[in-house]
């Protein structure tokens, strides 16, 4: 399965855990990342990614989100035909940090999208906003494992 996360997603173990549920995300995010290294999920990175790590204030989540991407096995190239469509998702109404990864995932035709943003994941529930299986870290990893992507450490 080749998964996409926008920045909000890989940030998430470091958000302060103000409720149940964004402890659960940060767990489901790094069992993902787990997956990832070895080998269960084919992580698909960006430069609309690094270029907005790169802006992150925060040294240690930086770093920790850099480690992370650089575990991508492809990054998609961001050509005329994506600039296009981050164009239309903007116009849409999602921001344009978040149009830029939708139409970065869209152009590498990821399986998974995964975001944190709840309001990010409102927006593309939408009908006719993107073609992207859409998903927050818990439903994504449960997706995931359902493709036996994720294996079960040795008692």
């Amino acid at each position: 399965m080749r998964v996409y996360f926008d920045l909000c997603a890989l940030k998430r173990p470091f958000d302060r855990f103000s409720s149940e549920a964004v402890r659960m995300e940060a767990l489901a995010i790094a069992a993902l990342v787990a997956a990832v290294q070895t080998g269960g999920v084919r992580l698909v990175g960006s430069g609309v990614l690094s270029v907005e790590n790169r802006a992150n204030p925060d040294a240690d989540r930086r770093a920790a989100a850099d480690e992370v991407l650089r575990l991508a096995s492809e990054n998609v190239s961001f050509g005329p035909e994506a600039e296009t469509r981050a164009r239309a998702l903007a116009a849409a109404g999602l921001s344009p940090p978040d149009a830029l990864h939708v139409a970065a995932a869209e152009s590498a035709r990821v399986d998974l999208f995964v975001t944190a943003d709840r309001r990010l994941l409102r927006a593309l529930s939408r009908p006719g906003t993107t073609r992207l299986a859409v998903a927050d870290p818990i439903e994504a990893l449960c997706r995931v494992e359902a493709t036996g992507g994720v294996r079960e450490e040795e008692p």
